[in-house]
């Protein structure tokens, strides 16, 4: 079957592969996951699989890789996530007895192997007991990772090595219960989970370069030793240099920052609250140099998940509406106070079904008013699932990036 493109065994009790099955030539997609009784495999399996795409060994017994790994040239999405938990025996180095080193730990060893593996776009490393020293040094070599989850290990801060990843864009750190900083990041990240690192402390995030991308999202929910340092990281936060390719973050906290100018309290338990201002500047001109609108949301939950709906209006036009699901960054319950923090520097425009610049907007509805409504709801109004409680308005204005 030299043409079969798609083999799926995954939940199987297979104990051995054939070693036949080294002629499936024609595989693009290979799925072994959660194979628990998979022991060992052919070592030269995938010597002839050169269109071979995705392969998942997620959740299998295997002791080694095998070095035909190697070969596979076209490799886009590896995932590896659970194989030490599952193996049968103490763990031993997943890679062939020829090059294992002693003084390694096998978690190393196994991304030693794969650093020649450098069409990869997505590893999920997710569940493999790294610690500080087990973790490999080379992992800057995958020049086009674009993707890599690192959930559930026991790192205590992300390598300096992450910062060569030059495409690397999205990194989940959901649950690393030892990680204390959070640092080392490459300008091209636009979206980090660190949902339920308890130990994180401090975080920076670099300053977008050029070619970042102008939506970027980080979420910080149930890390509540940030609260500490969260009033000296959150002007950082939103510097100008950090505000203009930031969408979205979430942090844990209660206060919105001081110095947003235009705030609105809720009373008592409420799910939903709005927010209407009235800009005082005093000649209609300044309104060409407002470059955008950062919102922040002070929220309350209660341990159920929550969709929120966010609408923004600039003089009765509808600028933005979204909606924010917890559900979709976090596997379980969370509670307590939390910031949304976002920055609108686009609409979309339905002449042009596209998104344009902020400041086109504000130059076409504004003459001698600048009236912004913002407001924040549950979907499910009878829900108490969330209080809304405070929120702020902040203009971004384009002056100050001259300055």
């Amino acid at each position: 079957m030299d043409r079969l493109e798609i083999l799926y065994l995954n939940k199987t009790a297979i104990k051995d592969l054939p070693s036949s099955i080294e002629d499936l030539k024609g595989l693009s997609s290979f799925t072994l996951w959660n194979c628990r009784k998979l022991r060992s495999v052919p070592s030269n399996i995938f010597s002839r699989m050169k269109d071979l795409r995705i392969l998942d060994m997620g959740g299998i017994a295997i002791e080694q890789l095998p070095p035909s790994i190697v070969q596979l040239c076209n490799l886009s999405k590896l995932y590896l996530n659970d194989i030490q938990k599952s193996s049968l025996r103490t763990p031993k180095p997943l890679m062939p007895s020829c090059v294992r080193k002693r003084t390694l730990a096998p978690t190393y060893l196994q991304l030693e192997l794969l650093s020649c593996l450098n069409t990869l776009s997505h590893l999920d490393l997710r569940n493999c007991n790294f610690s500080e020293e087990s973790f490999p040094k080379d992992i800057g070599c995958l020049s086009c990772l674009e993707r890599l989850d690192l959930r559930e290990n026991k790192i205590s801060s992300i390598p300096a090595s992450l910062i060569q990843l030059k495409n690397l864009k999205r990194l989940d750190l959901v649950r690393c219960t030892s990680l204390r900083t959070l640092t080392s990041l490459p300008p091209s990240i636009c979206y980090v989970n660190a949902h339920d690192c308890k130990s994180l402390e401090r975080y920076w995030i670099n300053p977008p370069s050029a070619s970042s991308p102008n939506n970027r999202e980080f979420k910080f929910t149930e890390c509540h030793k940030l609260v500490m340092f969260q009033m000296d990281n959150m002007p950082n936060m939103l510097s100008q240099s950090q505000l203009q390719g930031l969408y979205h973050i979430i942090l844990p906290g209660s206060e919105i920052p001081q110095w947003f100018r235009y705030k609105s309290e809720g009373e008592g338990s409420t799910s939903v609250l709005s927010l209407s201002v009235v800009v005082d500047h005093h000649h209609p001109s300044c309104y060409n140099n407002v470059k955008g609108i950062a919102i922040c949301f002070a929220l309350e939950f209660f341990g159920l998940y929550s969709l929120i709906q966010f609408d923004l209006k600039i003089n009765g036009y509808g600028v933005s509406r979204w909606l924010e699901n917890p559900e979709s960054y976090c596997d379980g319950r969370w509670n307590g106070n939390h910031l949304f923090l976002m920055n609108v520097t686009e609409y979309y425009d339905g002449f042009s079904n596209d998104y344009q610049p902020f400041q086109n907007l504000v130059k076409w509805i504004c003459d001698d008013a600048f009236h912004i409504e913002i407001s924040a709801k549950l979907v499910d109004g009878e829900s108490q699932e969330m209080k809304v409680k405070k929120m702020g308005i902040h203009l971004v204005m384009e002056e100050q990036d001259e300055g």
